[in-house]
């Protein structure tokens, strides 16, 4: 489905996870007009691609197993040996509701998470900003108890856009211990260690990072700039491929449940992630 606002246009794939497909706004290339694309692609893989929400995870869970207060669950190996990217962004959402320029769709969590769930999903357009909610609820019955949860948006955008490649400025409440150390099996393990130098422009990364201080800005000069904003206490930054970029909002890191950061939900609740981007160009 496709929002308007203005000459910008957002392209939403209700089949497959809810993503953000397109993001089409007025710009200036060598002078001329010129649609710029601000979602990005990877690889035509799953995962690889557009804007998409995850939940009821966000990242890997070690060996693709969870123990949470007596719980033990084994999820999909989907990143073998591990687990990433929760349940819903690979699956067709129902649109709830839509209008020229919002919409808001629903999926639940699946058969594969033991509580019972759904994720709620909400796009309002202007012409010059993007507004997310993602709400990962927990509607299991009060016996139930509650659930762990940790969700997040991953975006990919391209790393050259209009001939100019983007250029990312982070930062973080603590810098010298912002990025959560990874261990061999590439998930945080609780350690914290500083952002390495150069990073993350002339040293590529894929770091989760905690503190961060939005917005993050990711602009290609010249041609245009966009300010992710958020109310995450956390976010995962990625530039270690040529074709994207990303900025990744999230409540928790990897394997959250494993370091003691995950949220908790109880029954009829919900844990929500607000993500704000705008945009300037040279129209």
């Amino acid at each position: 489905m496709e929002l308007t606002a203005g000459t910008t246009r957002l392209t939403v794939d209700e089949a497959f996870g809810a993503r953000i497909a397109s993001l089409l706004v007025a710009g200036r290339v060598d002078g001329q007009p010129a649609d710029l694309q601000l979602v990005g692609r990877y690889s035509d893989t799953p995962h690889g691609w557009g804007a998409f929400p995850i939940a009821p995870w966000a990242g890997r869970v070690r060996d693709a197993h969870l123990s949470w207060r007596g719980h033990e669950v084994d999820l999909p190996p989907n990143k073998a040996p591990h687990a990433i990217h929760g349940t819903v962004a690979r699956s067709p959402w129902e649109v709830l509701e839509r209008s020229e320029r919002s919409a808001v769709l629903s999926r639940d969590l699946g058969p594969d998470w033991p509580w019972p769930g759904r994720a709620v999903l909400r796009y309002d357009l202007s012409p010059t900003w993007l507004d997310v909610r993602l709400e990962c609820w927990n509607d299991g019955a009060e016996d139930d108890g509650p659930m762990p949860a940790w969700v997040g948006m991953h975006p990919w955008h391209p790393r050259h856009l209009g001939g100019a490649e983007a250029v990312i400025d982070v930062t973080c409440e603590d810098p010298s211990r912002a990025v959560m150390a990874k261990d061999a099996g590439g998930i945080s393990d609780g350690r914290r260690e500083p952002l390495p130098h150069g990073a993350p422009n002339a040293r590529r990364i894929d770091e989760t990072l905690a503190g961060v201080r939005w917005p993050v800005v990711v602009e290609w000069p010249g041609v245009a700039r966009l300010e992710v904003a958020s109310d995450a206490g956390y976010g995962v930054v990625f530039t270690e491929r040529d074709e994207a970029v990303c900025v990744e909002p999230q409540t928790g890191p990897p394997d959250a449940t494993a370091l003691g950061l995950e949220q908790v939900v109880q029954p009829g609740g919900a844990l929500a992630l607000h993500m704000t981007w705008r945009w300037s160009t040279g129209a």
